[in-house]
């Protein structure tokens, strides 16, 4: 469901060949780093262009490393880790699926695929590329939409105005 094989089949495309990228897989380990250890020999990839690194606490010290969020996935609710992403000021890539439209304005807190199809992230990609010079701006619009969107304290402000609305009724 989260369609790394995508990502990694776009990167294999000759268009990639020549350029300075380097994608970090977090999160994963046993049959997840296999997996991609294996599509990485498959499409001919560089493995060193390609970290895996396994579950960790300190996941935004990770985020941080990184300039921006690529999630193609297939199938999603709200992901929490694209919501910390953007927190942390990190443009994304998405697919639309679940609720990641509401957390990609495309060309603004970062891109949104047509579909999931492989033409479509690959297309996106190529815009990601085009427009290096802007994802600190695009970072900072995400991370603002994150602050007012997902903020607990006025979150749970609302719920709680909601909750004692209905309690009085």
């Amino acid at each position: 469901d989260k369609a790394q094989h995508l990502l990694l089949e776009t990167f294999a495309g000759s268009q990639w060949k020549d350029r300075d990228w380097q994608i970090d897989f977090i999160g994963v380990s046993g049959f997840g780093k296999q997996y991609l250890e294996k599509l990485i020999r498959y499409y001919g990839l560089n493995p060193e262009q390609i970290k895996i690194t396994a579950h960790t606490d300190d996941v935004f010290t990770e985020i941080v490393k990184n300039d921006v969020l690529l999630m193609p996935s297939m199938s999603e609710g709200t992901p929490f880790a694209m919501v910390e992403a953007m927190a942390c000021g990190r443009p994304a890539l998405g697919t639309p699926v679940g609720g990641i439209p509401e957390l990609i304005k495309d060309g603004q807190t970062g891109w949104l695929t047509r579909t999931v199809a492989l033409c479509d992230i690959n297309d996106k990609l190529e815009d990601v590329w085009a427009q290096r010079n802007q994802w600190k701006g695009m970072g900072e619009k995400a991370q603002n939409l994150i602050n007012e969107k997902y903020n607990q304290e006025k979150s749970i402000l609302q719920l709680s105005l909601l909750l004692a609305g209905d309690i009085k009724q």
